[in-house]
């Protein structure tokens, strides 16, 4: 199992009749390695492109191709997904037509209500279709009923990557459970890589930092259903799509400055992940002039820049987290870290050390603190360092 932000969820997967399924068995695997079941009601049409061998061995389930006495078409699942969601799939179940196991299915989650995401995939002058569009619109409607967008290529709609997808259910689950459950959809910010300080218009100083702690903590906070905000400085970690990721890319650190600095950016946050590596320094005198090359020696004088975690516009997020990076794990490096947490007022702080803390692998330790030092998790890998972090801000979030 990859990840548990499906742990426990029953997965009903419509198959329509469109080349697009032929990728359903690796979205199939995805969703289970995030912990769902799927169960897959297939058409007709649909075990022409894709072998019912196939999609059995992926969900380790019958599949339902015909209502019997069994009524295997009620919907008892969690949600729905349809994929591929073709015209003719659309427009039966915006119409109320159910000639089929699959089709009667979804008639049956749209009287229950039921969260259900539809994938189209066609040609585009299928999309272009007056009534293609007229459907899209009736189903919109619909209680429970979201569209998820697909991958534009070739003058066809496609399906999204299979990680993608599965990232992309995670996300719309978690986020509609905690709404149901009678809590706040929540908006959360996370800043990663290394900010650049220019030295004149060709070369810059900067702080090592792939940002690949950031992308983790990004697509964590997604599984769990949180809306995220990634301020980009400088990285080379790929972070993940999702609907609920808007990518902000600022990599000089007086952007990056200006818009923590915005109140309208993060008036509406819930939590803060501070994990960039920010610039500590800038050059006293600015130049937009190429210093020469020729140079034998060049001397920079340095003056301390402010750090961005104290910034007034981020004082009334709830929950905030920031990152201390030393040399080594000493005692006395313990107490900075411990003593950027209390004078802060931090939720937590992530202390990690030596080269271990760099590079895109997710290896690298360090140890997480919160109530005031008093909480400490040993960290192995960023990975966990990830789930942790979010862990401690749902925690929040319920207080």
């Amino acid at each position: 199992m990859n990840s548990d932000s499906l742990a426990g969820v029953r997965v009903g997967m419509c198959v329509g009749g469109g080349i697009a399924a032929i990728e359903t068995p690796k979205v199939i695997r995805e969703l289970r390695r995030r912990g769902a079941s799927v169960r897959v009601y297939a058409t007709e049409t649909a075990l022409k492109f894709i072998g019912k061998d196939a999609l059995e061995w992926a969900c380790t389930q019958p599949v339902v191709c015909s209502a019997t006495g069994l009524a295997e078409h009620i919907a008892t699942e969690d949600i729905v997904l349809v994929l591929p969601a073709t015209t003719d799939l659309i427009g039966k179940a915006a119409q109320g037509i159910c000639p089929d196991a699959c089709s009667t299915y979804i008639q049956s989650a749209l009287g229950y209500g039921k969260q259900i995401l539809f994938v189209p995939t066609m040609h585009d002058s299928l999309r272009e279709s007056p009534a293609f569009k007229s459907n899209v619109l009736t189903l919109s409607t619909f209680k429970g009923v979201e569209f998820i967008s697909p991958r534009i290529e070739e003058g066809k709609w496609k399906s999204p990557a299979p990680e993608s997808l599965a990232l992309e259910v995670s996300y719309r689950f978690n986020r509609q459970d905690k709404l149901n459950k009678g809590l706040r959809h929540r908006k959360a910010l996370v800043t990663l890589g290394g900010t650049l300080v220019r030295i004149d218009s060709a070369r810059a100083l900067t702080n090592f930092s792939t940002g690949t702690l950031g992308a983790k903590v990004v697509e964590s906070l997604l599984e769990s259903g949180t809306e995220v905000i990634a301020l980009c400085a400088s990285h080379t970690a790929t972070l993940p799509e999702c609907s609920g990721l808007q990518k902000i890319d600022a990599p000089l650190f007086e952007e990056f400055k200006s818009w923590l600095e915005n109140e309208k950016n993060t008036e509406s946050l819930d939590g803060i992940f501070h994990l960039a590596a920010v610039s500590d320094f800038s050059t006293e005198t600015k130049t937009n002039a190429k210093i020469s090359s020729q140079e034998d020696n060049l001397k920079l004088s340095l003056q301390k820049l402010p750090k961005l975690i104290q910034l007034p516009s981020l004082r009334k997020i709830r929950f905030k987290l920031a990152c201390k990076y030393t040399a080594s794990n000493t005692q006395d490096e313990f107490a900075k870290a411990s003593a950027l947490l209390n004078s802060l007022s931090l939720d937590s702080v992530y202390w990690n050390w030596g080269e271990g803390a760099f590079g895109a692998a997710s290896t690298g330790g360090g140890l997480l603190l919160s109530d005031g030092a008093k909480g400490k998790a040993e960290i192995a890998t960023k990975n966990q360092a990830a789930k942790a972090m979010v862990n401690l801000f749902d925690k929040r979030d319920l207080e």
